[in-house]
């Protein structure tokens, strides 16, 4: 029996994918349900075969980015966003005379995402014991939004989502510290059939990531993954950041993906979250939560669809007109 990536086969730094998946194929692309041996495969497999059918995806944020960052829309070279600035010809000649989407975002984000926002812990009838550790429990999430500069990313998401239409703040646990990191939507993939109507079930996202940090996570791991999980860090070849920063680096960076999948239903078993490297499982452990570690701010939630839809998308027309008149 045939594994997705066999069904699928494509290289990962390639955007050609010779594939003979149909219909029927495409509903054994159950990577949680693999082995440990196929499992990298079958993930890598499935976020290709996304990235192939939701190109359009990518080439829209590329052109919000254009019209927000003051370049044609139209002055595509490649998919990748530290090409969005460039031009084939002069630059100047190419700039919007008048800017509407910047105008019209950074005016939301300075109205709009100024106030702080922390919560607050309260008791609804309480003794005072209970009302005291509600109190010591607001001072605690007051202080840990201050370290992890929460005001900050989360003005930085709401500008995000103005732009591509969804903002992302990865929530996650790095020993014994809580930690709040801005994620980009170029990096999560998610598929839209899935998502029509409902939270999906799955979710990957492909980071890009110093392979030095990748080796200090791995020497961390228990006995039993922590060598093979050195040794498929140490191997990865250098991620050429093409989807979302560019095809060149001095730095040693690989590309890494993290995978979730919710459990079907309260008492199932089949939650998974896991990290890939290459071809190899680094790590892999139940996941027993029904949501995924981020939170997402949409602009503008479509009618189908998990993706929001930005403010540059909604007023590329007029921008346009603008631009010809």
């Amino acid at each position: 029996q045939k594994t997705a990536y066999e069904i699928y086969q494509c290289d990962w730094s390639s955007d050609v994918c010779s594939s003979d998946l149909d219909g029927s194929e495409s509903q054994k692309m159950s990577w949680w349900k693999s082995d440990e041996t196929d499992m990298a495969k079958d993930i890598y497999a499935t976020i290709k075969f996304i990235q192939t059918h939701q190109s359009t995806r990518v080439e829209q944020l590329t052109m919000d980015s254009r019209l927000y960052g003051n370049s044609s829309p139209f002055n595509f070279i490649g998919p990748a966003l530290s090409r969005s600035a460039s031009a084939s010809i002069n630059a100047n000649n190419e700039r919007i005379t008048f800017n509407l989407c910047a105008s019209v975002i950074d005016t939301l984000v300075s109205k709009v995402a100024k106030n702080k926002i922390v919560p607050s812990f309260i008791t609804s009838g309480g003794v005072w014991g209970m009302q005291k550790k509600a109190e010591q429990l607001t001072k605690f999430t007051e202080g840990l939004f201050y370290e992890n500069k929460v005001h900050q990313k989360t003005v930085y998401a709401f500008k995000d989502a103005s732009v591509w239409g969804t903002g992302i703040l990865h929530i996650y646990g790095d020993e014994d510290q809580i930690k709040v990191e801005r994620a980009f939507p170029h990096e999560f993939f998610v598929d839209q059939v899935e998502a029509m109507s409902a939270e999906p079930r799955q979710l990957h996202r492909v980071k890009i990531v110093d392979r030095d940090v990748m080796l200090a996570f791995a020497e961390r791991l228990g006995e039993d993954e922590k060598e093979k999980a050195v040794e498929a860090v140490k191997n990865a070849e250098i991620a050429p950041f093409i989807d979302i920063g560019g095809v060149g680096t001095s730095a040693d960076l690989v590309a890494v993906v993290e995978s979730w999948h919710l459990k079907s239903s309260k008492d199932s078993d089949d939650g998974l979250h896991c990290i890939t490297c290459g071809d190899t499982v680094i790590f892999k452990e139940a996941y027993k939560k029904d949501f995924f570690p981020f939170a997402f701010l949409h602009y503008n939630k479509r009618q189908f669809g998990f993706w929001g839809q930005g403010a540059c998308e909604r007023l590329k027309s007029l921008q346009l007109e603008i631009n010809r008149l």
